[in-house]
This record gives structure tokens, C-alpha cells and sequence, in this order.
């Protein structure tokens, strides 16, 4: 089975969280390593997007707004998961980012929303 692809935006770069997903065999990208980490908000889902990776951020109002508008443009991108920054542990945040507990196989990602 396919496992997701992540793309961290600049504010949900841990480097335990990124080792934990790394060790599990997920795909991460991040906003540092993709040269983004000053980028606006729609740079960063736009890059998501054209790179077929799931979003993994603590801002959800934003996003939820580009959500919207991505799907009232008809345009296609990967899922959004929303991370709780201060909640969750480590092991919980990892486990909601790697696919197999959430969404299946990556396809099934697509447009898709995770609290």
C-alpha cells in the first residue's frame, strides 16, 4: 500500500514530528527544504498542490478559506490535515499524519479535510 505524502507548512516544522513520519516510511516535505518558509498561505497550498502532497498545518482559518476556495474554483489538490500545535503529543500528531489511519491510499485524500 501507498503511503501519504506530507508537505509541512512553515509554522508545523518539528523536527521530532518530521524524524517520527521519516521513520514510519512517509514522504515529508517541508516549507525550509522547499525553499517556502516565508511564502504566503496560497503559495503554500499552490505548491501542495502541483506536487500531489497532503498539507499539514495549525492554521485553520486560513486554509479552511482556501479549502473553500479552492473547491468553489473547481481546482484539484491534495488533503489538508489541521494539527493541534500544543495538544498532542508527538506519537498522536504522527499518527494523524500517516495516512493509513485517516485516509487509505493517498487518491483518497484528495480534497479532503482531517482535524
Amino acid at each position: 500500500m501507498s503511503t501519504i505524502r506530507l508537505y509541512l507548512d512553515a509554522d508545523a516544522q518539528d523536527s521530532d514530528l518530521i524524524s517520527a513520519l521519516f521513520l514510519r516510511g512517509v514522504e515529508v516535505e517541508t516549507a525550509n527544504r522547499a525553499g517556502l518558509q516565508h511564502a504566503s498561505d496560497p503559495e503554500q497550498l499552490a505548491h501542495a498542490a502541483a506536487h500531489g502532497l497532503t498539507l499539514y498545518t495549525f492554521n485553520v482559518g486560513d486554509f479552511m478559506a482556501l479549502h473553500t476556495a479552492y473547491l468553489a474554483a473547481g481546482k484539484e489538490r491534495a488533503g489538508i490535515i489541521f494539527g493541534e500545535q500544543q495538544r498532542y503529543g508527538i506519537g498522536n500528531r504522527c499518527g494523524a499524519c500517516c495516512g493509513s489511519r485517516r485516509c487509505g491510499l493517498p487518491r483518497e485524500c484528495e480534497t479532503r479535510l482531517s482535524f
